[in-house]
């Protein structure tokens, strides 16, 4: 954890774009001057909040992605109904949601120094769908 604080302090974010640019750029001061030091706290409360979510998908769903999915462990369709029978489209989508807000979060304390929030960033499914099948065209050539 002492790592991340470190690795998101302000100077490391100065010595960032200081060799990102030739030489000090004139606006360096002023927006490390408002970048957003992170502290240990910080931290801890990620940690707690994807402690929730990672209590959740060990005990639902990583046995699909483990006998199912990463091994294909079928042992009679029975099992594999069982397994399934617990999963909520719902609760997937909210984690995969969850995922993904913690990754903007460090994305933006990362490269901006800026401390977002769970709950500041919306998914937007449209946006994300439109650009896997453009995707997938582009891979397929049509």
């Amino acid at each position: 954890m002492i790592l991340w604080v470190y690795i998101l302090s302000r100077r490391a974010n100065r010595r960032k774009i200081k060799s990102s640019e030739a030489g000090k750029p004139p606006w360096l001061d002023e927006y490390i001057g408002r970048s957003y030091q992170p502290n240990k706290e910080d931290f801890l409360k990620l940690k707690g909040e994807v402690s929730k979510k990672q209590k959740l998908y060990k005990s639902r769903y990583k046995p699909i992605r483990d006998k199912i999915f990463a091994h294909k462990e079928f042992n009679g369709i029975k099992r594999v109904d069982e397994l399934f029978k617990k999963a909520e489209i719902g609760e997937i989508q909210d984690l995969l949601c969850f995922l993904y807000q913690i990754e903007r979060i460090i994305f933006q304390l990362l490269y901006n120094g800026r401390l977002m929030n769970i709950g500041d960033f919306t998914f937007n499914k449209e946006e994300f769908v439109m650009k896997d099948i453009a995707g997938l065209l582009n891979k397929i050539k049509l």
